[in-house]
């Protein structure tokens, strides 16, 4: 109750009342906890979106571009025409950028005439403008639009989902009755049509502010646009999943796996232990300290994914604060009076989208100089409709008007190749977290390090502005590359050559010492004269005792001479034997 931005009544109610029928216990406590940030709770964050966004500090945007969805910015000049219903039998022969999105009557805008040239120009223009909105999101998006020209059959969904949206966008659905050339509404696409968007191209403004069902102030950034200078307020797409006869959507858009699958995991984890065995379950030391670890485990995901939900925040869409890249891309005419006099700048009012659409333009200014004209689709079969042309940039530049200078591939690949366990690459291409870990991995081991080699080097990647510029040579590459790694395979070889050999000449060594060592502890060995004092020898033992008492002066010399300091020998043992009689003192 104390945090009404955040929660509605709803999910106050439903915690109150698991307060009050379930044990007191932290456990039930934390159950009522998970009923207010359900995911039934989204009503309360559109309260809180009247007053404000919060910021999430560890999320990373991702395609949070202004305008944040595609044809976003004409959505009030539609629906502020008058439309007609036209029956798709009629239409879908002169479909062709749309013909596989588009399945339903369409609406047109009205016709002065029932003639079928009139409803082959009013198709043609309608997939004109949903041409040119696809191709200038998809430049904010960093992608190039001439790699897309049958989105319907690329592999690429996000792609694909942009080219559906902006279909259902610029050729909506009739009123369910209506009957051809009678008058309709515009219906807006359904909200599951933008959600496929969404989670095709992975948008995240961090700040919950790119909800497909919304209602905004536009902000003067916005207003500014080339197609919408409106002002007034922004709002998004019908509230209903498609297909529907209040809105254009033709599929229907399951819900997708996120956090909500989280809350009914940790909620069993709860729950679970206490219900099927009793106190002797949840008291056991084991059980509690598994179903308290995964708890913890489910939480941490929870709160690494969810914004949060305080009152400090800011109180406009982190998309809206960019600048609208319809403006970012416009082109402005110079007129040869004011480029002799160095004005280069005329009124936002004369800027236009695309230069190739201004015939009296000098040559030299199309595609600011840095590219041609092209028709976009050279097989449209809207003869009598002038055919739609776009800037296509020469090798080293991007953007629809050619005025980004992309980063180099040869450039990348090089250092790639002689500083890419470093980072190098990684931090030319603009991707710094990637790059941050790959310098703290050395490369990943050297494995991210060589598969970085072969992705940069055997065609252009996207950096971070667009892909980058085609000029490294691919038989510089297959040769650079095999070079370099035929040479490191030379020099690993020849060291651990060198270590087998090393290893194998001293095991050899340490056999050949073993054998002698075992081979001369037996021998008889040379002592010198010196050595042998004292030293027991034949001789010495066999000499006997003299008999008939001690010795004395009886004593032989040699036996004496033998048997001096050698406690063992006879003599010495006698010798002894007698001191000890003789003196017994000496016994202590």
């Amino acid at each position: 109750k104390a945090f009404p931005w955040c929660c509605s009544g709803t999910q106050v109610h439903l915690a109150e009342m698991a307060v009050s029928n379930l044990p007191a216990s932290p456990r039930y406590m934390l159950v009522a906890f998970l009923i207010l940030v359900s995911p039934f709770s989204a009503s309360g964050l559109q309260e809180w979106k009247v007053q404000g966004y919060s910021t999430n500090a560890i999320c990373t945007k991702n395609n949070c571009i202004n305008p944040v969805f595609p044809g976003l910015q004409d959505s009030s000049l539609l629906q502020a025409k008058s439309w007609q219903c036209q029956s798709i039998a009629q239409a879908k022969e002169y479909l062709n950028f749309c013909r596989g999105a588009v399945d339903y009557d369409i609406s047109l805008p009205a016709l002065n005439g029932s003639s079928v040239i009139g409803l082959r120009n009013l198709v043609a223009e309608q997939e004109k403008s949903a041409i040119t909105a696809f191709r200038y999101h998809l430049a904010a998006m960093n992608k190039d639009a001439w790699e897309y020209r049958h989105p319907a059959l690329g592999d690429d969904s996000c792609v694909r989902a942009t080219w559906s949206m902006l279909c259902h966008t610029y050729l909506p659905k009739s009123e369910a009755g209506c009957k051809a050339g009678g008058a309709t509404s515009y219906l807006k696409p359904c909200r599951n049509v933008c959600e496929s968007y969404v989670e095709a191209c992975g948008v995240e403004c961090c700040d919950e502010s790119a909800p497909c069902v919304f209602e905004t102030p536009r902000i003067a950034s916005q207003a500014a646009g080339l197609l919408d200078q409106s002002a007034g307020i922004t709002s998004g797409y019908f509230d209903g999943m498609g297909p529907s006869a209040l809105c254009t959507g033709s599929s229907r858009r399951g819900v997708a796996p996120g956090i909500a699958a989280l809350f009914p995991a940790l909620l069993s984890l709860l729950l679970l232990p206490a219900s099927l065995g009793g106190a002797g379950a949840a008291s056991s030391p084991r059980g509690h300290g598994y179903s308290r670890a995964m708890v913890v485990a489910v939480l941490a995901v929870i709160a690494m994914s969810l914004n949060g939900c305080d009152i400090i925040g800011h109180t406009t869409a982190a998309w809206q604060t960019k600048p609208s890249y319809l403006a970012n891309f416009e082109f402005v005419p110079i007129r040869p009076e004011e480029r002799q006099t160095g004005v280069w700048q005329l009124p936002a009012s004369q800027a236009v989208l695309n230069s190739c659409e201004i015939v009296a333009l000098p040559k030299e200014q199309h595609c600011s100089g840095n590219g041609i004209c092209k028709v976009w689709n050279s097989t449209s079969i809207h003869p009598l409709v002038a055919p739609l042309s776009f800037c296509q940039c020469y090798r080293d530049w991007a953007d629809p008007e050619c005025r980004t200078r992309r980063r180099s591939q040869a450039r990348a690949y090089f250092l790639s190749l002689f500083a890419g366990f470093l980072g190098a690459d990684r931090f030319y291409l603009g991707q710094y977290y990637t790059g941050f870990a790959k310098l703290a991995t050395l490369g990943g081991l050297g494995t991210w390090w060589v598969a970085d080699i072969v992705y940069i080097g055997s065609a252009p990647v996207y950096a971070y502005e667009y892909r980058l510029a085609a000029d490294l040579p691919h038989w510089l590459f297959v040769g650079s590359s095999v070079s370099i790694f035929a040479a490191l395979g030379v020099l690993l070889f020849n060291y651990w050559g060198s270590e087998v050999q090393k290893k194998r000449k001293k095991a050899m060594l340490l056999l050949e010492q073993e054998a002698e060592f075992f081979k001369t502890r037996s021998a008889t060995v040379s002592i010198s004269a010196q050595d042998r004092v004292g030293i027991p020898v034949f001789s010495s033992h066999g000499v006997p005792a003299p008999v008939g008492g001690p010795y004395g002066t009886m004593v032989p010399p040699e036996v004496a001479y033998v048997s001096h300091g050698n406690p063992y020998a006879a003599y010495s043992a006698y010798a002894a034997y007698a001191c000890t009689n003789e003196q017994p003192e000496l016994m202590s």
